[in-house]
């Protein structure tokens, strides 16, 4: 699966849609094979993962992983 644009809107860091537009075509207008997310930390990458990972499952696994009942 290709995602050829991502936009966020009210998760953690990412407020506003205009801040959180990703756009995963190259010039030629066609869907990236490889697109590597490269920023300091506190930018939001993490934020980022988890907001398509809660688009698309409506959950973040990562919180469960060590949760003990």
């Amino acid at each position: 699966m290709k995602f050829k644009k991502v936009e966020i809107s009210a998760f953690r860091i990412f407020d506003k849609p205009e801040d959180a537009t990703f756009d995963f075509t190259n010039k030629s207008g066609e869907v990236a094979n490889f697109v590597s997310l490269y920023a300091p930390n506190g930018f939001g990458k993490t934020s980022f993962y988890d907001a398509v990972e809660w688009g698309i499952t409506n959950n973040i696994q990562r919180f469960w992983i060590n949760k003990k009942n």
